[in-house]
């Protein structure tokens, strides 16, 4: 059995630095294999939610990047307990059809039963 959770985290809105231990203490409270993560923040030149919790949980992680290859500033990620063995990002039309900096994520996971 595999336990997932997936969360918005609602960015920078609202009390976001109040947030973030509490963030950290539900997920160490519910133990996941794997977190699915939508609304994650990164700073242009410094911290990224994902990698900070990954790295709390002492976990793997997969995310979604800008046209260079940053992470984006308002993304979705992947974290696990097991290697991420591969990611792919896509882009995501707007409502016209038109590129859009709105992506999904989507990621293959090396875990005990083999790939998933």
């Amino acid at each position: 059995m595999v336990r997932v959770v997936t969360w918005n985290l609602w960015w920078k809105f609202g009390p976001w630095e109040q947030r973030q231990s509490a963030i950290l203490a539900e997920l160490e409270r519910v133990e996941p294999d794997v977190v699915l993560l939508q609304e994650v923040w990164a700073d242009e030149d410094g911290p990224d939610q994902a990698v900070e919790l990954a790295a709390a949980l002492g976990f793997h992680v997969a995310r979604t990047t800008d046209a260079e290859g940053r992470p984006q500033r308002f993304g979705n990620a992947v974290l696990s307990r097991w290697p991420v063995a591969e990611s792919d990002m896509i882009r995501l039309p707007d409502e016209n059809g038109d590129d859009s900096s709105r992506t999904a994520l989507t990621a293959a996971i090396d875990g005990p039963a083999g790939r998933q």
